[in-house]
């Protein structure tokens, strides 16, 4: 039973790394000893898992990933700074407008 489970996680392997390794993981299964069996399927699953991940150019996706994720946020980061800059610059200039226009009101004959 747990042979037939070995051997079905065996056959979930890539076709290049059955050919080279299938007929070597299964002869190691039956030499050992029933206690080490877990430890092999533990290590066949986890073989398993790391073979279609570099097999499959599965990393490759997600290094894209995570280096578009990085330049997004430098990319909001930037635009966000920039932004408030020009916010603040704004805010003072329109300060000063109204300054001047309160001061050019205020000159007026008539607004006193």
């Amino acid at each position: 039973m747990i042979r037939a489970v070995y051997r079905s996680l065996i056959c979930m392997h890539p076709p290049e790394f059955r050919e080279h390794f299938a007929e070597e993981m299964l002869w190691i299964f039956d030499e050992c000893s029933q206690g080490q069996h877990l430890g092999l399927l533990t290590d066949g699953f986890a073989s398993l898992i790391r073979q279609w991940a570099l097999r499959s150019g599965l990393w490759k996706l997600r290094a894209a990933s995570m280096i578009s994720i990085l330049l997004t946020f430098s990319c909001v980061y930037s635009l966000q700074a920039s932004l408030a800059g020009a916010f603040r610059r704004g805010k003072a200039r329109l300060r000063l407008l109204t300054e001047q226009k309160s001061e050019k009101f205020r000159s007026w004959p008539l607004a006193e």
